[in-house]
């Protein structure tokens, strides 16, 4: 019979292969642990305070997984504890490549042009 996880862990375990795989691709340092991983999958987003919501599953794993996703603070930098938040998807849509001070310079800005309209 196999071993069967709890449920969301192997779902879980397949994004933080996806963050891996992506890291190695672009060749970027990834040095977080699965408990970093977990722990910043489990946060709201840095930047809004959003709760996860993001969903992860694969047919034939044992349930889904609710999570924020990572975001780099400084893009030209891998994945490391000191480099890293948890950012919701819209949030990291929104700063795509930009330094941390850049993006939250742009949504001051947006902010007050809207509360200027």
């Amino acid at each position: 019979m196999p071993r069967k996880l709890p449920k969301g862990h192997a779902s879980r375990n397949a994004l933080v292969r996806r963050y891996k795989y992506s890291a190695k691709r672009r060749n970027l340092e990834f040095d977080l642990s699965l408990g970093d991983c977990e722990k910043l999958f489990g946060n709201v987003c840095y930047y809004c305070g959003s709760n996860p919501q993001q969903i992860i599953t694969q047919k034939n794993y044992n349930g889904y997984f609710e999570y924020n996703g990572i975001d780099r603070v400084n893009n030209a930098k891998g994945y490391t504890v000191e480099n890293v938040v948890t950012c919701c998807v819209k949030c990291n849509s929104m700063k795509r490549d930009m330094v941390l001070h850049e993006f939250l310079k742009h949504v001051e800005k947006i902010s007050n042009y809207r509360m200027e309209a």
